[in-house]
Order: structure tokens, then sequence, then C-alpha cells
């Protein structure tokens, strides 16, 4: 071991020699960040899909404003005889028993509507009149088209707790699928059935992929590494960042979301991908510098800048999902973030004491195994040139699909197909004329007069008429995409013809009559704001498993027939509220966060392509050699996305993240690879040597973490919520296919660069190869 030359050289030294205060002093205080401060709290809902300014968010929150917090769920069971006095008996049982549900505020059945038509002298079960009219206004939610289907909708009260969520679903579910009439389970779908599910999703992926991942990579370091203690400096050290990552999120406000599950497995992947370069070195190093101690210094010397840099570009990977507008994804981004950050604070803490431990206790079990087989393979792809052609060849023709990606608008594939709320999702769409419930507000000027109510009757009218295209390509070929609709106008005049006093009693006093008889309905159809606006509400209920241009379409139609007939006067003061989106609900926010994926992963592409480009260019100090590097990335993750398209994979919140990301993780092989060939120049080697002497030396370590990395992802596939399981196995089949490109294309396109783009060296670099070649001139 000679005396260090350079300033990096000199720091890393003072830093090993207080290696035991700085491990003890940074381990605890990244431990009580981690344990003291306050954890992030879960947020799944419509409202933290958007910023708050969206105009989409505005309108739910003109929704809670005007008719109170209310959420709806629907249940449904299935019974042939449920228009017969048996079947509506049954129904009121089920009634009575989710009424015995705390939460419940209301429940809407059959057997509702047949106490109200009761007082007006009729039945639900009548074969005309009235009670067809109440029929046909409630097919969808109390019953289905067929009458073999029981429908319950149930008004639930606000909670400000997702385990009492959970709770509660699970009360519904119970309720529903043992009805007393013993004709089988029942389903629950709903805002908030979706939420629970998703919540309960997270919760157990969370802590069972951080499991999965963290014990099949012990295994992959355990056999790469031939040592047990590697596995422990590892995953210690990992573990350590995760705490203080999210301990540093609560302090920073940010929440919990859907994608929250795969943020431990990432961390842990990202981290034994960077720390199995330092274990290999170590090792190799070991031999030449005589003491466990000077080989780690010396392989933290080495690694010190490209580590930084794959981090960096990491980093950038997931920051460039910050110029989506999906809130999940931005905060998503800020926590990998952030533990890519304490992951670098944590190695810096721990690794030169448990780094020195592990190799003096290890390093006997793996010289034989490194020195062979890693170089001879690597050195096979440097020599050839043929399997660049074929890399080239089979990127090009996969990356034909891209032009055939197609956006995923079914939120029901977020979840396994033998999942619950799935299943329930399809019967209602195939059973209840669709799982689309959505609304339309109707700004309210004056009183409920007649005429107002003639008006929304209009439109429901032109609402259950309205056809547009089946599709794109059949454009001539027209459907009705709203299989019902549902108003405060259609019960009052649901009622018209049956009684003459009642017909021709003036319109405030009908709907004071239906304000008293249901409550309950009354406010969730007509209601007030915090500033004094009115609105009234039109239930609308369409299908939901339709590709985005045909909800686009179903959405602005829908929207500007509100407008046009139901103008807000054009004076100054009016002009905003007239532009605001006069449609709310699920089905509206979905389909619009899934018509902005396809642009946002373009967006986030672009984004990440171009910061990481820049970091590349910091740290390799020429504009040709970054565009080198990036290169085989680029051409991974355009293969990917191609391959995305030819295997009909829809895009997704997995598949959204996916090119930005891969592009960060895939180009780590390159800068390290880039970094030996640097230091090969300068100790003198020819050019081409260097590079296939730098190529072989990281060969063996790039294949080890990216092996690391590929079984680290794929524990995703375990996943319940599928984009997490896209995602995983998506980046893992991008890396593994970035790691031939960096064995292939970057030696290839250098031998073409030429050797004047090495000329400027760090002075890291030169003072390690000085010291490098004074220790074997010594010996």
């Amino acid at each position: 071991m000679v005396e260090p030359t350079g300033p990096m050289q000199r720091f890393i030294s003072g830093w090993f020699s207080r290696r035991i205060a700085v491990a003890i002093i940074g381990s605890v205080a990244l431990f009580l960040l981690g344990v003291c401060a306050p954890k992030p709290v879960y947020r799944i809902s419509l409202e933290g899909l958007f910023p708050a300014h969206n105009p989409l968010i505005q309108s739910q929150e003109r929704a809670r404003s005007a008719f109170g917090d209310n959420r709806f769920v629907l249940l449904a069971y299935q019974d042939p005889e449920v228009l017969t006095a048996e079947g509506i008996k049954r129904t009121a049982e089920v009634e009575g028993l989710l009424r015995e549900i705390s939460a419940v505020r209301d429940v809407l059945c059959l057997a509702t509507l047949d106490k109200q038509l009761q007082l007006l002298g009729s039945s639900i079960t009548a074969k005309r009149g009235m009670a067809e009219r109440y029929r046909q206004m409630f097919t969808g939610f109390t019953h289905d088209s067929q009458h073999s289907v029981a429908g319950f909708i149930c008004l639930l009260a606000p909670l400000d707790d997702l385990e009492e969520e959970v709770q509660l679903v699970a009360q519904l579910r119970n309720t529903i699928s043992r009805p007393p009439t013993g004709l089988g389970s029942g389903i629950v779908v709903g805002e908030p059935v979706l939420v629970a599910d998703a919540y309960s999703s997270i919760r157990r992926d969370s802590v069972r992929l951080q499991f999965a991942a963290t014990l099949l990579l012990a295994l992959v370091l355990a056999f790469c590494l031939r040592s047990l203690g590697w596995v422990i400096v590892v995953f210690s050290i990992v573990q350590l960042s995760i705490w203080a990552a999210t301990g540093a999120a609560g302090i920073l406000n940010l929440h919990w979301s859907l994608l929250s599950s795969m943020f431990p497995a990432i961390i842990v992947v990202i981290g034994a991908g960077a720390l199995t370069h330092l274990a290999v070195w170590s090792r190799r190093l070991l031999s030449e510098q005589g003491s466990a101690e000077a080989a780690v210094m010396a392989a933290v010397d080495r690694l010190a800048w490209p580590i930084l840099a794959t981090c960096v570009t990491d980093a950038m990977g997931f920051l460039a999902l910050l110029v989506s507008p999906v809130v999940p994804l931005r905060e998503f981004a800020l926590m990998v973030t952030l533990g890519i950050f304490f992951l670098l604070v944590s190695s810096c803490c721990l690794f030169p004491l448990f780094g020195c431990w592990a190799l003096r206790n290890g390093a006997l079990l793996k010289e034989d195994y490194r020195r062979n087989t890693p170089q001879n393979t690597a050195a096979f792809f440097v020599r050839s040139r043929r399997g660049l052609l074929v890399y080239v060849g089979i990127v090009l023709i996969a990356s034909t699909g891209v032009t055939r990606l197609q956006l995923e608008t079914d939120i029901t594939k977020s979840f396994r197909d033998d999942s619950k709320l799935a299943g329930s999702f399809r019967f209602v769409e195939q059973r209840m004329g669709g799982a689309g419930i959505w609304e339309v507000h109707i700004p309210v000027e004056g009183t409920l007069s007649r005429s107002l109510m003639i008006r929304i009757g209009k439109l429901s009218s032109d609402l259950r008429e309205l056809q547009i295209p089946i599709d794109a390509a059949q454009p001539n070929e027209m459907e009705r995409p709203i299989t019902n609709v549902v108003s405060l106008a259609d019960v009052l005049t649901a009622a018209d013809g049956t009684n003459f006093l009642l017909a021709a009693a003036p319109m405030p006093l009908r709907v004071q009559g239906i304000k008293t008889a249901m409550p309950v309905f009354y406010s969730t159809m007509f209601g007030q704001t915090d500033d004094g606006r009115r609105y009234l509400r039109i239930l609308v209920r369409s299908p939901d498993a339709r590709d985005v241009q045909w909800k686009r379409e179903l959405i602005d139609t829908v929207d500007n027939m509100a407008r046009v007939q139901f103008p807000i006067a054009a004076d100054e003061n009016d002009i905003r509220r007239n532009e605001e989106l006069r449609v709310a609900g699920t089905f509206v926010v979905i389909a619009r966060m899934v018509e902005s994926l396809l642009v946002d992963q373009w967006r986030t592409l672009g984004v990440a392509l171009v910061c990481v480009l820049l970091t590349l260019v910091v740290f390799q100090r020429r504009l040709f050699v970054a565009v080198i590097a990036l290169l085989p990335s680029l051409m991974a993750i355009i293969a990917v996305l191609g391959l995305i398209g030819w295997c009909r994979i829809h895009v997704d919140l997995g598949v959204v993240m996916i090119a930005a990301v891969s592009l960060g993780l895939a180009v780590d092989g390159a800068i390290h690879m880039l970094n030996s060939i640097e230091r090969e120049l300068a100790r003198g080697c020819p050019y081409r040597e260097a590079i296939q002497l730098g190529v072989r030396a990281t060969g063996g370590p790039l294949t080890y973490a990216t092996i690391a990395v590929v079984v680290g992802f794929s524990t995703l596939a375990a996943s319940d919520f599928m984009p997490s399981v896209t995602f995983g196995l998506l980046v893992g089949v991008a890396t593994t296919v970035g790691l031939i490109g960096n064995l292939t294309v970057v030696p290839t396109c250098l031998c073409w660069l030429g050797r004047r783009h090495f000329s400027l060296l760090r002075p890291s670099t030169s003072n390690e190869v000085q010291a490098s070649q004074t220790t074997e001139n010594v010996e």
C-alpha cells in the first residue's frame, strides 16, 4: 500500500481511518430519522390523481360542496324472481341488513321504490303505468334489464381512516355475499371499494415484495459473490436507506399511493446493483493491495465517480416522472429519489467498515471463480461484431411495434382477473348496463320551476338517445353509449298521468314532496355550493370497458350538450364559470388520467433523455462519448416499447414509467465500462487494447449486477396491482437488452470514434493509476 497521492485518495484515506466513528454516528442518525420522523400517510382517491387546480378535480370539489361528501356503492346479487312478491321481500330483508351498518346513510332498492309507490296506490311489480316508468328509470341501479338481478345503491358516510374503509367494504361484502335467500354470493362495486382494495393491496404488496426481493437477491449475491458476508453488507445498507427515505418522505409530506408498494423493492434492487460492483472490485484488488482495508479503499477510489454517476442517472430517470400531471407518479418519483440519495449516504457510512469485514471473511471463496469465466464472456462480445449486427437488427424489428401502443382504459385490469374487484366490475359491466357511473352538473339560476324540469327532462331524453360511432375504424356505425339516466326531473315526471291532482300541483310543491319522501335522494340530486351556487345532478350510466377515444368523444359530447342547453349568462363575472367542466365522477377522472398516459410516456422519456445525457456529459466530459454511452440504453427502451406494442400490452401506470426509469438504469453499465476503459488508457495501453481490457474488467460485475437487477424487479410479478407486475417484468427485459447493447454497441462505436475523445482524464483517475503502477514497481 502506498501513500495517497491525490485529493480524492487523501479524502478516502482520512474517511477510512475514521470508519468506525462514521459508521456509528451515521447509522444512528439515519435510524433515528426513519424511526422518529412522521410516516407518509396513504392517499388513494380520485382527488389524489391530479393537482388541485386541474378542472377535473375542481368539478369533483364542486360536487362535494354542492351535494355533500356522498359516496355511492352498488351491491347486487342474482335473483330470477326479483320482480315477484317474494323477490321484493328478499330485497327488503337485505336492505334492512345494510341499514344496520353504521356507515350506510341510505339505501335505494326495489323494496324502497315499492314503499314509495304504495303511498301513491301502486306497486313496483305492476305491469304498466307509473311502476313501469320507475323500473325503466332505475334499470341498472335497482335491477337489471332482464329482471334477474337485484341491485342496491348505498349512500355511505365519509370516513377519515382507510382501515375503517377496508372494514366497511368487508361488511358490505359479507352482507351481500350471503343474502337471507341463499341465492348465492353477491358483488360490491364503487369508488370506495376500489380505494379499499387498492389500499389493502398496497399494504400487502409492500411487505411481500420487499421480502421477496431481499430473499431472491440474497440468494443471487450469495451465489455470485460466494460470501454471506457481502449479503449482510448489502442489505444492511439498503434497509437503513429505506428507513431514512421513509422518514424524509414523511417530513416532506409525501403520500403513499397506488405505486408505493414498489418503493422498497426498487431501492433494494438499485442498492444491490451498485454495491455488487464494489464487492467484486474489492475482491479483485485484494491480491494487488495486500490487505482488506487497502483493497476496499482502492475499490472505492476506482468506483466513486461511476457509482455516483449511476445513482444520479437512476434518480434522473425517476425525476423525469415529475413532468406528468398524475400526482401518484410524481410522489413516487420523489420517494425513490430520496431512497437513492440515502442509499449513497448509508453506503458512505457503513461500507468502509462492513466492506473490510466482509472481504476479510469471504475473499478466499471467490478467487478462482472470478478470474476466468466473466472475462471470457465479455471478450466474446468484443471480438464478435456479428453480435452487434444481430442486436441492431432485433432492435429495429421490435421498434416497429411502437406505433401499435394502446392505452388501458379498463380500471379493473389494474387488478388480477381472479380478484373480487375485477369479477364484480365484470358482472356490473355485463349485467347492469355498464360499470361507468358518472354525473352531469346543471347550474340552477332561479327556482326549481316547471320549465326548468322540462328542460332537464329534455336533456335526459337527449342523453338516452345520444349516438356516437362504435369506434374510429367504423365511423358510420353508431351506437347508444348511455344505458340509463336518472335526474330529479325523471322522478317527478314518472308520476305524471297517474294522478290528476299530483300532475296539476305546483312544481315547488311537488319538489317538496320528493324532499319529504326521499330526503337523502333529494340532497344528492340538488344542492348548493359553499359560495352560493346551486346545481342539479344528473346520474349517467355507460359501459366502461371501451377504448380511450370512445370515452373521450362520449365525455366531450355530453359536456358540450350540457353547456349548450344550460348556458350561464355571458357577463364578465360568469365567463370562467361558463367554461368550467360540467361532468364529473370516477368514469371521467380515470378516463382523462388514462388519456394522458401515452403523452406522459413520451414526455417523461424526452425529459429523462436530456437529463441523463447532461449527466453523462458532466461525468464523461465529452458529448460524443456520452451519446455512445446512452445509445444502447435508448435502443433497448425503444425495443421494449415496440415489444409492448407487438404483444398488445396496454399502456398503464406501470408502462408509463418504463421508458424514463429504464433509461436511467440501463445506462449504468456503460458508465462503469467507460470508467475502466479510461483507466486502461491512463496506464498507457493502446486504444483498441484498452477497450478490450475495459470490457473484460467490467463484463463480470455488469453481468452480476444485471442478474441482481432482473431478479429483483421480477419479484414485482407477485404483486396484486398489475401495473407493478408489468413494470417489474419489462424493466428486467430492458435492463437485459441494455446489458447486451453495452457489451456490443459501446466497444464497437468507441473503436469507430477514435482515441482523441478520451484525452481529458479526471485527476483521481491519473492519481489512482500512478499509485497502482508505483505499487507494481515496488513489488
